[in-house]
């Protein structure tokens, strides 16, 4: 269980008082961040062009908790509440593990598979029919997934769960994609472009709207493809899996990953936190944070993990193409003054 500190006063955390420009026009631009005062943890980001986010929202840190929400609604669910199944009958459940997060956060807790091992289906996403589906995760593997060949998937994303709809899979070697309705078949060759024995991030954004999909790691576009299409069934997409799911598990009898900070949404509007100051480095290395409550002007998000951290991060907000705030927003959990009497103290600093 992480340490609180009992007292804790406004966290004001400037990026600069003159603000460089956005990214582009329309991106998010963040004027402040304070801490709300009834709890401590949750962080107040003000500023403009923030694009409305979609609920529900997940973010599980295989930690204390994991949430889902409507806006300025959200619980804590259990694992067995947050996933439809854990495993199958052909892999073994994604375990809950002490260890270092993808930032370097102690005391952490994770997801551990080995071989073939995943879970499946996130609940609040069951009764939803949305067409679009953005998912980001930290994924370290002990070895190289493509170390012994085969088509080894991270993750698939369906919308019946039958299968005979809408099908998306990124493996090691590729993205395929059908929709048995529509006779849709398409695949786009990449090789998985992250490193063994290393955290990696992974997103991958199906929009239907715009017959696309796109999958990242470490921050590089990998897959872009423009002709998909959802089928037109009432049921929304949803994780099919994801851990990893060998096509021959054998050759990866020995191969153990971690997995963590799994964030999913409806868009890839988010608030992230990362250890760089720019979007340029943070946008390869952030955590999620969770949204409690999202306005045009306004963002609550619960920051317990990163306050309790002790290092100096940066917020980002991220809109739907990806555009983020240039640079980041200081945070200054623990500056030297008065930190015995107040906990975190009041800082200033300008990027």
């Amino acid at each position: 269980m992480r340490l609180r500190y009992s007292v804790i006063t406004n966290l004001v955390i400037l990026a600069s008082l003159a603000w460089a420009p956005a990214l582009a026009f329309g991106a998010p631009n963040v004027q402040s961040v304070t801490t709300d005062q009834a709890d401590g943890q949750t962080l107040i980001i003000t500023g403009s062009n923030f694009e409305s986010a979609e609920f529900p929202i997940i973010l599980d840190t295989a930690d204390d908790w994991q949430v889902v929400q409507q806006n300025d609604s959200y619980s804590t669910l259990s694992p067995s509440e947050l996933w439809s199944e854990e495993g199958s009958a052909w892999a073994t459940p994604l375990e809950v593990v002490s260890g270092t997060g993808p930032l370097g956060e102690q005391s952490n807790r994770l997801y551990y598979g080995k071989r073939k091992s995943y879970n499946r289906y996130f609940t609040p996403f069951q009764d939803e029919n949305n067409n679009s589906l953005y998912v980001s995760w930290w994924f370290k593997p002990s070895e190289s997934p493509n170390a012994a060949g085969g088509s080894n998937k991270f993750i698939r994303i369906w919308d019946d769960d039958g299968g005979n709809n809408t099908r998306i899979s990124w493996t090691n070697m590729h993205l395929t994609y059908s929709t048995g309705d529509l006779g849709l078949e398409g695949v786009e060759w990449g090789t998985w472009s992250g490193d063994e024995n290393k955290w990696n991030l992974m997103e991958i954004y199906v929009d239907s709207s715009n017959n696309s999909i796109r999958t990242w790691v470490n921050g590089d576009l990998l897959h872009n493809v423009k002709d998909f299409r959802k089928s037109p069934i009432n049921k929304g997409l949803n994780a099919k899996l994801i851990g990893f799911d060998p096509s021959v598990s054998d050759p990866y009898q020995n191969l153990e990953f971690q997995i963590d900070n799994i964030y999913v949404s409806k868009e890839p509007t988010r608030v992230v936190a990362s250890l760089h100051k720019t979007w340029d480095r943070a946008k390869s290395e952030h955590l999620a944070l969770f949204p409690k409550k999202w306005t045009a002007t306004r963002i609550h998000v619960d920051a317990e993990e990163i306050l309790d951290d002790g290092r100096s991060y940066y917020l980002y907000v991220v809109d739907q193409s990806g555009a983020a705030n240039t640079n980041g927003v200081t945070l200054c959990p623990k500056c030297p003054a008065r930190i015995e009497q107040i906990g975190r103290a009041s800082c200033r600093e300008r990027v």
